[in-house]
């Protein structure tokens, strides 16, 4: 996603940035409502928007499938997480695409893919009842 984001901000036009501008309210109105169905449905499109804008339609193929396969994730983080953190990442991606400031984008792509990661890994370790996810290292013995 950090990829096509650097890609998308450098060549994002203005009808496009008019379009996701236009998305902003409604995701913000679903997110604060709690409604997880339709927000995430209107998420999903607000970042296929974005990453077209790449003008790599494979790479954002590629993103849809693995956010496809995340959506068990997304609904978790969404549910059990500070879903309008969630939110505020989709407002700094558009305020980097409207600055079309490449570098901008593709850290904010990369912080809201740690900090889902973040969440989701603690929630399941909660649900779960151990202490981490992570893989142990080997202890030389």
């Amino acid at each position: 996603e950090g990829l096509a984001a650097r890609h998308a901000a450098r060549l994002i036009s203005a009808g496009t940035l008019e379009e996701l501008r236009l998305q902003l309210p409604t995701l913000g109105a679903l997110c604060n409502a709690g409604d997880l169905e339709h927000y995430l449905r209107e998420d999903r499109t607000f970042m296929l928007a974005c990453y077209g804008a790449s003008a790599r339609p494979r790479l954002v193929a590629q993103v849809a499938g693995l956010r496809d396969r995340a959506q068990r994730y997304l609904r978790l983080v969404f549910i059990g997480a500070d879903h309008k953190r969630w939110l505020d990442y989709s407002f700094q991606l558009f305020q980097a695409f409207a600055a079309h400031d490449a570098d901008a984008a593709e850290v904010v792509a990369q912080e809201a893919l740690r900090w889902t990661l973040a969440q989701g890994q603690s929630m399941l370790e909660d649900r779960l009842g151990i202490d981490s996810l992570a893989p142990r290292e080997a202890v030389a013995g």
